[in-house]
């Protein structure tokens, strides 16, 4: 928990009591700061609240990435934080009284955590700020919603009673995570990759320049038509979930898990194909190649979408040996 006001943080010690474990927050210091416009913000709340580690969870599972989730508590007339952008998506819930927004759009596109307005040059931010910005006004009242994409600015102040929000946050994949993530799986399938470096070592530069040079060579063995399918960081998942969707498979929806890497290989005319996900694999049944491929797509499909009652394969079985490779989730229906 933290308390801030304009952007300024109080100090911890003005509100938490006692040392290590034993750490208590102090609610008469909590309030006296709140009446003097300190907001109290509460990091990972999905922790702590089953309502919105559901609510995340399940837009996670929607967009295929890890939700977090922040409360906001601001006093009247008050805002926590000053003018600045996040590098993160936003998803703004309104959960009590009202919030004046104001936000638009910033020279920094799509920034990622490398360019976060914490560690931007602070001659950037101050252009920024200084620069014409068309500021747009919004109020969110209780109930309302706002999205805020990664990279547009904004602040808020309450109105003239107490704001609750809760912001919902998560990092989208960008070509770079995605090229970056697959092309070192990729790389280090080959001994040669995995040997040590030479800057690693602290050699000297005819090491280094010697080094750069093979490096050279072994960019053009990357065959990138054979990089594993993948997109972002692997997916968390419920594993009770996967238990009752293999038990109940009629009543859940499927799709590839997000991030598990896998690739399939075998030829049209054979019997069976093989699907591997890191150093796990499995033979299939070549009819079921194409509805594989679909399931492990990014798109919700139930088993019936599948066709798979048309192709008398046991649904259980099949489900359970994609649940054992890690590239499955699930969702009721």
């Amino acid at each position: 928990m933290t308390l801030i006001k304009d952007g300024e943080a109080l100090d911890s010690r003005r509100y938490l009591v006692g040392d290590g474990p034993y750490v208590r927050v102090d609610g008469a210091s909590v309030a006296s700061a709140m009446m003097q416009g300190y907001s109290v913000v509460m990091n990972r709340v999905h922790e702590l609240s089953p309502t919105v580690r559901n609510l995340a969870a399940q837009l996670g599972q929607e967009l295929g990435v890890e939700v977090a989730a922040n409360a906001y508590i601001t006093p009247p007339g008050s805002k926590a934080l000053e003018l600045h952008y996040d590098h993160h998506d936003v998803i703004i819930v309104q959960v009590d009284g009202s919030k004046l927004w104001q936000t638009c759009a910033s020279p920094v596109v799509a920034p990622t955590k490398e360019l976060s307005w914490r560690d931007i040059d602070s001659r950037v931010a101050d252009e920024i700020l200084n620069s014409n910005l068309d500021l747009r006004d919004l109020r969110l009242d209780k109930g309302d919603v706002l999205y805020l994409p990664r990279g547009w600015m904004h602040r808020a102040r309450s109105g003239e009673s107490r704001s609750v929000h809760v912001t919902l946050s998560f990092d989208p994949q960008t070509k770079a995570d995605f090229l970056i993530a697959n092309v070192r799986r990729s790389a280090l399938e080959d001994s040669a990759w995995r040997s040590e470096s030479a800057l690693q070592l602290g050699q000297g530069s005819e090491a280094v320049v010697a080094e750069m040079a093979e490096l050279a060579q072994l960019v053009q063995t990357l065959n990138l038509s054979t990089v594993p399918n993948s997109a972002g960081p692997v997916e968390i998942i419920d594993p009770l979930a996967l238990v009752d969707a293999i038990e109940n498979p009629e009543r859940f929806r499927f799709r590839g898990r997000n991030g598990a890497a896998w690739s399939i290989t075998g030829d049209a005319s054979a019997d069976t194909f093989e699907l591997k996900a890191g150093s796990a694999r499995v033979q299939m049944p070549t009819a079921l190649q194409a509805p594989t491929e679909a399931l492990l797509g990014q798109a919700w499909m139930s088993t019936g979408d599948l066709g798979l009652p048309d192709l008398d394969v046991p649904v259980r079985d099949y489900l359970t040996a994609l649940v054992r490779l890690g590239v499955i989730c699930a969702s009721k229906v």
